[in-house]
């Protein structure tokens, strides 16, 4: 997991858990799948200087119902949208970007209500 990626799920609310692309088998009641690319650098390295970082990830709110998930998607996009994630040599900065509908999966029980905010994300040498 990259340091970006890291920062940005340090900022999940307590008491909810936050997963980087995998969930567990058996995953917790409510929880978080943060899925992010290797967040792309806007130039080619010409040499070892850090250069800025300007990608989009997601956030996927999963629960049992569509009232749990409406509940913590509010709460993380509370967190996120408009933060300064704390990531080492870097002035970095999340927005929402879009909300997703909440969708109802009857075969991924207990937790069959998810949805996805997509997020823009920029960091530049600090």
């Amino acid at each position: 997991m990259s340091g970006h990626l890291a920062s940005l799920m340090a900022l999940t609310p307590d008491g909810i858990e936050a997963f980087d692309t995998n969930v567990p088998e058996r995953p917790p009641q409510r929880y978080f799948v943060f899925r992010a690319p290797t967040f792309k650098r806007d130039s080619e390295a010409l040499s070892r200087a850090a250069l800025d970082v300007n990608d989009y990830f997601s956030v996927m709110a999963c629960g049992r119902d569509a009232n749990q998930v409406r509940d913590i998607q509010a709460q993380m996009q509370d967190a996120l949208d408009r933060s300064h994630p704390v990531v080492e040599g870097f002035d970095a900065r999340a927005l929402l970007r879009t909300t997703g509908d909440i969708d109802i999966d009857g075969s991924r029980v207990p937790h069959i209500a998810h949805a996805t905010d997509l997020y823009r994300y920029r960091a530049t040498p600090a």
